[in-house]
């Protein structure tokens, strides 16, 4: 589908009908009813958002007259909801999945740096992987055509990777260690956003990490090899 390109003209706005997690959407009929009734839908969910009744899911407008209780039901059915969150189209959840491993192997009860060191390396091969398919993707073959759609928040995806880690893991020198590294391995994939997320997040994890060590050489190692400083 078409990326969201500014706020449809006339548009009608379509309610989920319950609350829940968007599981997935079939842009198939989407599509279809679209060209039916000459629509231009613009979709307010991706696969992981959670909507609720008076959540506006998508759009639409008509360049000609058409039954707005129909349309309203049929894009309805087209986003899936359930009461969980699904792998299979939310990217997000993976890696929300694979921080709250992370988080849990650096509980003071369990205290496993090393599970972490190796979330942190999964996450960081994942972010090359993700930089690999981007540069194979065909930009110009959209076949919803009549269907936009959000784009992916870096932001969010960044902060549900990192922030867990960096907040759980900010007093252990080898865990912070291995963050800047991923850090600065990242800030390599030519993408401005990830760029810019990955100056952030160092940041945000040296500040952290500042306030928890208290050991100076500790403190001065993780500088002279931190992203923030050096990048």
């Amino acid at each position: 589908a078409k990326p969201i390109s500014g706020t449809l003209k006339n548009g009608n706005a379509v309610y989920a009908n319950t609350s829940g997690y968007v599981q997935h959407v079939n842009l198939e009929p989407l599509q279809k009813l679209a060209e039916e009734h000459e629509l231009r839908i613009q979709l307010n969910c991706l696969p992981g958002k959670y909507v609720h009744n008076n959540y506006s899911i998508a759009s639409f407008s008509a360049d000609k007259e058409v039954d707005h209780d129909e349309i309203k039901k049929e894009i309805n059915e087209a986003v899936i909801l359930g009461d969980t969150r699904l792998f299979d189209e939310d990217p997000r959840f993976g890696l929300i999945s694979l921080s709250e491993i992370a988080s849990r192997a650096l509980s003071p009860g369990i205290n496993d740096p090393g599970t972490a060191i190796q979330i942190i390396s999964s996450q960081q091969r994942l972010f090359f992987l993700w930089d690999n398919t981007s540069e194979e993707d065909d930009e110009d073959a959209i076949k919803y055509d009549r269907i936009e759609v959000p784009n992916i928040s870096m932001v969010d995806f960044f902060d549900d990777v990192f922030r867990p880690i960096a907040r759980d893991g900010a007093g252990n020198i080898e865990v912070m260690l291995r963050l800047q590294k991923a850090f600065t391995a990242i800030e390599t994939i030519n993408h401005g956003d990830i760029r810019e997320n990955a100056m952030r997040c160092s940041k945000d994890a040296y500040n952290r990490a500042k306030q928890a060590i208290t050991f100076q050489n500790d403190l001065d190692t993780l500088t002279r090899n931190c992203l923030f400083k050096n990048g």
